[in-house]
Protein backbone atom coordinates (compact mmCIF):
# COMPACT_ATOMS: atom_id res chain seq x y z
CA UNK A 1 0.00 0.00 0.00
CA UNK A 2 1.40 3.35 -1.04
CA UNK A 3 0.87 6.02 1.58
CA UNK A 4 -0.27 9.36 0.22
CA UNK A 5 1.35 11.65 2.75
CA UNK A 6 -0.54 14.73 1.58
CA UNK A 7 -3.85 13.02 2.36
CA UNK A 8 -2.52 11.69 5.67
CA UNK A 9 -1.50 15.22 6.60
CA UNK A 10 -4.90 16.66 5.70
CA UNK A 11 -6.66 13.99 7.78
CA UNK A 12 -4.43 14.71 10.75
CA UNK A 13 -4.99 18.46 10.48
CA UNK A 14 -8.76 18.10 10.08
CA UNK A 15 -9.03 15.76 13.08
CA UNK A 16 -6.76 17.94 15.21
CA UNK A 17 -8.76 21.07 14.44
CA UNK A 18 -12.07 19.31 14.99
CA UNK A 19 -10.87 18.19 18.42
CA UNK A 20 -9.49 21.68 19.12
CA UNK A 21 -5.98 20.43 19.73
CA UNK A 22 -3.16 22.88 19.08
CA UNK A 23 -0.56 21.74 16.58
CA UNK A 24 2.19 22.18 19.19
CA UNK A 25 0.30 19.99 21.67
CA UNK A 26 -0.17 17.23 19.09
CA UNK A 27 3.52 17.48 18.22
CA UNK A 28 4.47 17.06 21.90
CA UNK A 29 2.23 14.03 22.31
CA UNK A 30 3.53 12.49 19.09
CA UNK A 31 7.13 13.08 20.16
CA UNK A 32 8.09 15.38 17.29
CA UNK A 33 8.94 19.04 16.88
CA UNK A 34 6.29 21.62 16.06
CA UNK A 35 8.06 22.27 12.75
CA UNK A 36 7.98 18.59 11.81
CA UNK A 37 4.27 18.34 12.73
CA UNK A 38 3.60 21.28 10.44
CA UNK A 39 5.44 19.47 7.62
CA UNK A 40 3.41 16.32 8.31
CA UNK A 41 0.13 18.22 8.08
CA UNK A 42 1.22 19.85 4.81
CA UNK A 43 2.19 16.44 3.38
CA UNK A 44 5.83 17.45 3.09
CA UNK A 45 7.22 14.76 5.42
CA UNK A 46 7.34 11.00 5.26
CA UNK A 47 6.07 9.79 8.61
CA UNK A 48 7.32 6.68 10.37
CA UNK A 49 5.08 4.07 11.95
CA UNK A 50 5.86 5.01 15.56
CA UNK A 51 4.90 8.64 15.00
CA UNK A 52 1.71 7.67 13.13
CA UNK A 53 0.74 5.38 16.01
CA UNK A 54 1.32 8.20 18.52
CA UNK A 55 -0.77 10.58 16.41
CA UNK A 56 -3.60 8.05 15.92
CA UNK A 57 -3.73 7.34 19.67
CA UNK A 58 -3.76 11.05 20.51
CA UNK A 59 -6.55 11.72 18.00
CA UNK A 60 -8.45 8.53 18.99
CA UNK A 61 -8.68 7.12 15.47
CA UNK A 62 -7.38 3.93 13.97
CA UNK A 63 -4.08 3.86 12.17
CA UNK A 64 -5.95 2.51 9.14
CA UNK A 65 -7.99 5.69 9.01
CA UNK A 66 -4.92 7.92 9.01
CA UNK A 67 -3.27 6.07 6.15
CA UNK A 68 -6.23 5.78 3.85
CA UNK A 69 -9.40 4.05 4.93
CA UNK A 70 -12.59 5.93 4.15
CA UNK A 71 -13.90 6.14 7.71
CA UNK A 72 -12.61 5.71 11.26
CA UNK A 73 -13.08 2.27 12.73
CA UNK A 74 -15.83 3.51 15.02
CA UNK A 75 -17.67 0.21 15.11
CA UNK A 76 -14.64 -1.62 16.44
CA UNK A 77 -13.87 1.11 18.97
CA UNK A 78 -17.39 1.82 20.24
CA UNK A 79 -19.71 -0.78 18.75
CA UNK A 80 -19.43 -3.29 21.58
CA UNK A 81 -19.87 -0.64 24.24
CA UNK A 82 -22.96 0.75 22.52
CA UNK A 83 -24.34 -2.76 21.95
CA UNK A 84 -23.85 -3.55 25.65
CA UNK A 85 -25.72 -0.38 26.62
CA UNK A 86 -28.80 -1.22 24.55
CA UNK A 87 -28.70 -5.00 24.95
CA UNK A 88 -31.55 -5.10 27.48
CA UNK A 89 -33.65 -2.43 25.74
CA UNK A 90 -36.85 -2.97 23.84
CA UNK A 91 -36.93 -2.15 20.13
CA UNK A 92 -38.88 1.01 20.95
CA UNK A 93 -36.25 2.08 23.48
CA UNK A 94 -33.46 1.46 20.97
CA UNK A 95 -35.26 3.57 18.38
CA UNK A 96 -35.72 6.35 20.97
CA UNK A 97 -32.04 6.29 22.03
CA UNK A 98 -30.92 6.41 18.41
CA UNK A 99 -33.14 9.44 17.78
CA UNK A 100 -31.74 11.14 20.90
CA UNK A 101 -28.16 10.43 19.85
CA UNK A 102 -28.80 11.82 16.36
CA UNK A 103 -30.28 14.99 17.85
CA UNK A 104 -27.36 15.42 20.25
CA UNK A 105 -24.92 15.02 17.35
CA UNK A 106 -26.82 17.60 15.27
CA UNK A 107 -26.96 20.10 18.15
CA UNK A 108 -23.28 19.61 18.89
CA UNK A 109 -22.30 20.23 15.27
CA UNK A 110 -24.59 23.27 15.11
CA UNK A 111 -22.93 24.57 18.29
CA UNK A 112 -19.42 23.94 16.92
CA UNK A 113 -20.34 25.79 13.73
CA UNK A 114 -21.46 28.84 15.70
CA UNK A 115 -17.93 29.28 17.14
CA UNK A 116 -16.39 30.03 13.74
Amino acid sequence: MDIQYDKVGRRIKRLRQKQRIKQADLADKAGVSHTYMSEIERGQARVGLEILVNISETLSVSLDYLVGKKSPDVVLRYGKEIADLVEDCTPAERKYYLAVLKEIKKKHRDYEGSDK
